[in-house]
């Protein structure tokens, strides 16, 4: 007899005893006959668990037969079952799991591959291995490890929403069909019931409910009195389920055999402590005879925290058994799982005590507010509009990408106004928009963001593959949104929803006080699906406007220009529409690849028309817009627009940076380059970012800002100032003065023909030259002497510095040999190259002959007929002949 067999509510159901001639008999022994050879079938797949999920721990049929004694346990001696439930229950407890292997899907791994979430779940692993989604290409050439783990994240994923199925689905074999119900009649009847209930143990307990609203009658020729509560038995299979966590699941000779991964073992080690629980009052008592000593130490809290989740599944199911009118479970909790001590008499620990010490957060509005406020971003009113309108923006893309819309698809427009309440300011999206699960799970979930989530593979399956490339990362843009009210609301629809389900969550004072979800009123209603957040300003809108920094713009500025200089390369079209409800398109998506070269200039230095009074301004503009030139990706999309810029060029006494544009919106300003280049972030306060633009790339596009500059730049000091740029890019600098030396400026072919003969040569600093000669206006340098801009020119303004020269110096350790390194990444290294081509040596060999930075200093000319001495970067020695 198995051990299943044994148990009160089996003997009380199925197994109940009778004589030939009671008239159920033929029905209690048919149902037994059937569920045996179901079980007989079920356990063929159970077996072949572990063959595909080996880190797991036991599934196979000691795992359904001991749910029945748990359940006996649990639901109590009062407690019973017709033997038509015994026989659905028996059946949810034989399928439940069956779905962690791939036997259970009759084409096997090619069924798993049609799977949406197939290619999304590949996409997911690959971006956690890369740090960003993959495109097309890498998913489709995913290697054997990254399926493997697929495999298994789907199999775990999918199996509870298998079960729904496994009953009706059937295994073929030349012409014939085997099914794990092979009587037609039980399968039809009651095979969807058993796979929606095994289904269930996956679902929150407060779905159960409305799920099983009414029980099921019994179909002829079975007693009529032979019902089905699904409620009933639904609650009975989660509690068993969740209470199997003794050492029959966990043997440590069969942990010692498979070796589960470090993440698996601390399941493996705590259930092998554990002896099958008793039942005390009304607590499920859970004891250990062997101690957790302290390297065993994180499988004892995982055993605390998995015991405090059944208390938690008892007790909510009690609640929901006893709101509905059932008769209630013997046992309705755990013993001690609000106290680690007292859990550690039950469960000993040896040399060491279960203190509770995690890092907790007592006061989670406060850091909210710290780190979703200005405490991260500082008192820039610019911040909330960013977060919003980059939330709107992922959701636009989300939503071309479901509906395959044109990539120029979607609007996003800011509102202003007025009400009782003073001035409020609105974002409203025409996006994917939110469910129910999302508006209240990762919206107000501070640091965990929807994009790439499960519930987003979950809600939208094959998203991620399909490319879906989105600016949000971290969770905690929304919150941004209280710096500027307390008063919030968040209106949404779904795109696929009817208008009459958008809803809105309203925060009436903050983050001291919980939100309230509601059906949005007639006026509130979305036509279009998508979303609309207000918020009620702290201040009025012009005050809050003025804060932002007056020396970005030449002019006070407005709305839109903030939304225009906020948003350069942005793909959707941003509308502002004012209090009186006049509606203005500031951005058209995707505008920057095309736009005039002047308006474009314009856009990013948030000049709002240029002053053409001074003729060297209108130069300074034609100049630049004249060398506007593109970078494309591989794919060819232009991933930037922009041009070579200095120190000297500068209009209304300001210097004419560039952008990197992340999600198309501004992240960090570029020292030496004008225009827009989009970036990636990793920072939570997206203050930085770097260009996405690849060394080889950058230094093509450079190559060719040189050959403009030397036909457009005629004055030789401004040459020599962006030939650093170039060479920091690993560009060919060609003809560009690069130096200074006797002669004046000179470039990289007269550092040949005026020093290619000497055998010692004096590198000075530039810049401290210029300042003494504009110090003494006569200065003669010796002949062996040249000036260079020493070190490299920084291009990310503020933060980093992102180097697309590899930097070979960073790995010397030797001061000496450091600073040489480093001087010859930059113009420093052209001297070095253009001398060592000609003298038919290496670089290196010059290197190893010269002296960097010597502490001595040395005449190197006359001011005035006086000696002019200064502490050299570099004493360039040409080598001796090689023999």
């Amino acid at each position: 007899m198995s051990e299943y067999e044994e148990t009160g509510i089996w003997k009380k159901s199925l197994g109940k005893i009778n004589n030939h001639d009671d008239k159920y008999y033929i029905h209690y022994e048919s149902l037994r006959n059937e569920y045996r050879e179901f079980r007989k079938h079920a356990n063929l797949l159970a077996n072949e668990i572990a063959r595909d999920l080996p880190d797991f721990t036991i599934h196979d049929s000691s795992h359904f037969d001991k749910l029945w004694k748990l359940a006996d346990l649990i639901a109590g001696n009062d407690f019973e079952l017709n033997p038509m439930e015994a026989f659905v229950l028996g059946g949810s407890f034989l399928i439940h799991d069956l779905g962690l292997g791939l036997a259970a899907y009759p084409e096997g791994i090619d069924q798993l591959r049609r799977e949406p979430n197939w290619s999304d779940t590949i996409a997911s692993i690959l971006k956690d291995e890369i740090g960003h989604i993959p495109n097309r290409d890498k998913i489709q050439k995913a290697d054997n490890e990254v399926i493997l783990k697929t495999k298994e994240q789907i199999l775990r994923n999918l199996h509870a929403k298998y079960a729904e199925c496994l009953c009706l689905i059937s295994w073929k074999e030349n012409d014939h069909e085997y099914h794990l119900i092979e009587n037609v009649e039980l399968r039809d009847k009651y095979g969807p019931i058993i796979g929606k209930l095994a289904q269930s143990h996956w679902w929150p307990v407060s779905k159960l409910k409305e799920s099983f609203p009414s029980k099921i009658g019994s179909f002829h020729p079975y007693p009529q009195e032979w019902e089905i509560d699904p409620l009933k038995l639904a609650c009975l299979l989660r509690v068993a389920d969740a209470s199997h966590v003794d050492s029959s699941r966990a043997p440590c000779y069969l942990r010692s055999i498979r070796r589960p991964s470090q993440g698996s073992r601390d399941h493996w080690v705590f259930q092998d402590h554990l002896h099958q629980p008793l039942l005390k009052n009304d607590r499920l008592v859970f004891t250990s005879g062997s101690r957790f000593p302290n390297n065993e130490a994180s499988s004892w809290w995982l055993c605390f925290d998995t015991l405090t989740m059944i208390d938690r599944e008892l007790s909510q199911v009690d609640s929901l058994l006893s709101d509905s009118g059932r008769q209630r479970f013997a046992a309705r909790g755990v013993a001690n799982v609000n106290d680690a001590i007292r859990m550690a008499e039950q469960i000993p620990t040896e040399n060491w005590i279960p203190i509770d010490a995690r890092i907790k957060i007592t006061d989670v509005p406060e850091l909210i507010k710290k780190f979703g406020g200005e405490d991260l971003y500082g008192p820039d009113f610019t911040v909330p509009l960013r977060e919003l309108i980059q939330n709107g923006s992922d959701a636009i893309r989300t939503r071309r990408i479901v509906e395959e819309r044109p990539n120029d698809w979607g609007d996003i427009c800011i509102r202003t106004g007025r009400d009782s309440e003073g001035d409020w300011i609105e974002i409203e999206d025409t996006g994917i928009g939110m469910s129910t699960e999302v508006l209240t799970g990762p919206l107000l979930d501070f640091g965990s963001s929807y994009w790439g989530s499960t519930l987003m593979i979950n809600e939208f399956p094959g998203l991620l593959s399909k490319g879906l490339q989105c600016t949000g990362k971290f969770g905690i843009g929304f919150f941004s949104a209280f710096m500027w009210g307390d008063h919030i609301s968040v209106t949404t629809r779904r795109y696929d929803a009817a208008q009459r389900d958008t809803q809105v969550l309203e925060f009436d004072c903050g983050l001291s006080s919980r939100p309230i979800l509601r059906k949005a009123t007639t006026s509130e209603i979305l036509r279009d699906g998508g979303t609309r957040v207000r918020v009620w300003l702290k201040n009025p809108l012009k005050s809050m406007i003025s804060r932002f920094p007056l020396e970005r713009s030449c002019s006070a500025c407005s709305l839109e220009d903030l939304c225009t200089w906020l948003c350069p390369s942005i793909d959707v079209n941003i509308f502002v529409e004012n209090e009186n409800c006049e509606r203005r398109l500031v951005i058209r998506s995707s505008d920057w690849v095309d736009l005039d070269p002047e308006k474009f200039l314009a856009r990013v230095w948030l000049f709002a028309e240029f002053s053409k009074k001074r003729s060297n301004k209108i130069d300074i503009i034609n100049l630049m817009k004249n060398n506007l030139r593109t970078i494309h990706d591989q794919s060819g999309n232009i991933i930037a627009r922009g041009c070579i810029s200095s120190d000297m060029m500068r209009i209304f006494g300001r210097y004419l940076s560039g952008v990197v544009t992340v999600g198309g919106l501004r992240a960090a300003d570029l020292h030496g380059l004008a225009g827009i280049f989009i970036g990636n972030t990793t920072k939570l306060s997206r203050d930085s970012a770097i260009p996405i633009a690849d060394k080889v790339n950058m230094a093509k596009w450079a190559t060719e800002q040189a050959k403009l500059i030397i036909d457009k730049i005629k004055n030789q000091e401004d040459q020599a100032s962006l030939s650093l740029i170039i060479r920091k890019l690993n560009g060919d600098i060609g003809t560009l003065t690069v130096a200074y030396d006797a002669h004046g400026w000179i470039n990289s072919q007269q550092i040949i023909e005026f020093h290619g003969s000497q055998d010692e040569i004096f590198i000075i600093d530039r810049l401290e030259l210029m300042e003494e000669i504009k110090k003494y206006k006569l200065i003669n340098l010796n002949s062996n002497v040249i000036a260079v801009e020493d070190g490299l020119q920084g291009i990310l303004v503020g933060s980093l510095d992102y180097i697309w020269l590899e930097p070979h110096y960073l790995e010397e350790h030797n001061a000496e040999e450091f600073g040489k390194r480093f001087f010859a990444e930059g113009i420093g290294g052209v001297v070095l190259e253009s001398l060592a081509k000609f003298w038919g040596i290496t670089v290196d060999e010059i290197l190893n002959a010269s002296r960097y930075r010597d502490k001595n200093a040395y005449e190197i000319g006359t001011v005035d007929g006086r000696p002019l001495k200064v502490y050299p970067d570099m004493i360039i020695k040409k080598p001796e002949k090689r023999m």
